[in-house]
């Protein structure tokens, strides 16, 4: 489990490259550095936030389904982690105030979940950029 306010990253030999385009953002995971092994894909909707966890040759393999970021989720938060046609839940994302505990099957490809771990600290990104936006819309009122 990674808590935020340790401050410290998990040990692992990955980096992170954020690229936009009008319709979804995404995160390249690498390791060793330069080397793609995955990609999580933020897709927008109304009313969920739903990534898709993709391999090295951007084939979808999972999806992280979620509270849309229209609601609250700033504190207690599941995100289910379901085979890319929906059908079963394989894993789960549990974001309690600053805590991560990233649950998956132990014979899942272990760059799979380099690229889960990698997605759980992009929603963590997400959600503190949402926290900002919300608190300087309310400065801004005031």
């Amino acid at each position: 489990m990674w808590t935020k306010s340790q401050g410290y990253l998990p040990d692992w030999n990955t980096s992170y490259r954020l690229t936009r385009s009008s319709f979804s953002q995404n995160i390249e995971v690498h390791s060793p550095p330069g080397t793609i092994i995955g990609y999580a894909t933020l897709n927008w909707y109304a009313h969920v936030t739903s990534l898709s966890i993709s391999n090295a040759t951007k084939e979808t393999v999972l999806l992280i389904i979620g509270p849309s970021f229209r609601t609250n989720i700033f504190g207690d938060t599941n995100f289910e982690v379901k085979s890319r046609d929906e059908t079963q839940t394989v894993g789960q994302i549990t974001r309690d105030n600053e805590q991560f505990s990233v649950q998956f099957p132990l014979d899942m490809d272990v760059k799979i979940k380099v690229v889960l771990l990698g997605a759980t600290l992009y929603l963590d990104h997400l959600v503190e950029m949402k926290r900002r936006e919300l608190q300087r819309r309310a400065r801004d009122r005031h």
